[in-house]
């Protein structure tokens, strides 16, 4: 496979996901990163791969990245609120519902995360 095309590296994690093969889902999808580290579906597929292996800490790291790669974009563009709703979605299957709603609503960062603690207290 060469190694510039992100998207097949993409569609291999697709199927490696759906096999069970999750480490090699991860291998690919760290090359999917460092090739395309612009494409939010990349921190995406990893937060999801990585909340497979039961490493939620960093799946919801990558879930991070992907907010503000979508920050980003809906301020480059000035649209937004699908992209938030996306993102809430996402964790909000990582079972983070604060983490959630504070999405949808647009809170930023470290301020979602001081909610979050706060309510889980």
């Amino acid at each position: 496979m060469t190694p510039r095309w992100a998207d097949a590296y993409l569609w291999r994690v697709a199927l490696c996901t759906y096999v069970g093969d999750h480490e090699k889902a991860r291998t690919d999808i760290n090359r999917v990163i460092d090739l395309a580290p612009q494409w939010s579906c990349g921190y995406r597929d990893r937060g999801e791969i990585l909340r497979r292996l039961g490493r939620f800490d960093q799946a919801l790291s990558d879930c991070d990245a992907r907010v503000r790669l979508a920050h980003e974009r809906l301020l480059a563009r000035g649209q937004g609120a699908l992209d938030r709703f996306f993102v809430a979605m996402e964790y909000r299957s990582l079972g983070r519902k604060a983490d959630a709603r504070a999405v949808a609503v647009g809170e930023e960062g470290e301020q979602r995360r001081q909610r979050a603690r706060e309510q889980e207290q």
